[in-house]
C-alpha cells in the first residue's frame, strides 16, 4: 500500500455513513468545503491523504453534504425509472401518484 492511497469508508446501501471512531464536536478546521478554522467540527471518517488522517467538517458543510447526497439519490431514482410518489391526487375515491400515475394503496 503506497503512501498516496486514500482510505475510503463505504457504508452498506441504505445505511447512514459514520466515522470509524465516532467523535464528539471539537474546535478545529473544517476540511470539507469551507475551510474555516476555529469552528465546532466533527469527524466524518478517515482519509489517508490528509495529514491528520481524519476528515473534520462543520455543521453547515455536513448539511450541504447531506443535501448533495439526497439530490444524487433522487437523480438515481429518476434515472432508474423509480418514483417517490411525492404528490398524490384523488380520483373516484382512490389515491394516484401525479408523476407516474400509479394507484397508491394507503
Amino acid at each position: 500500500m503506497g503512501g498516496s492511497e486514500v482510505k475510503v469508508l463505504v457504508a452498506p446501501a441504505g445505511a447512514r455513513p459514520s466515522p470509524a471512531r465516532p467523535s464528539a464536536w471539537r474546535r478545529g478546521r473544517c476540511r470539507l468545503y469551507c475551510g474555516r478554522d476555529g469552528l465546532s467540527v466533527r469527524s466524518l471518517g478517515q482519509v489517508g491523504a490528509l495529514p491528520e488522517g481524519e476528515l473534520y467538517a462543520c455543521a453547515r458543510c455536513i448539511a450541504e453534504l447531506e443535501r448533495v447526497i439526497r439530490g444524487e439519490a433522487g437523480r438515481r431514482l429518476g434515472a432508474a425509472g423509480l418514483c417517490d410518489h411525492a404528490k398524490l391526487e384523488k380520483r373516484n375515491g382512490k389515491s394516484f401518484c401525479t408523476k407516474c400515475t400509479r394507484q397508491i394503496y394507503l
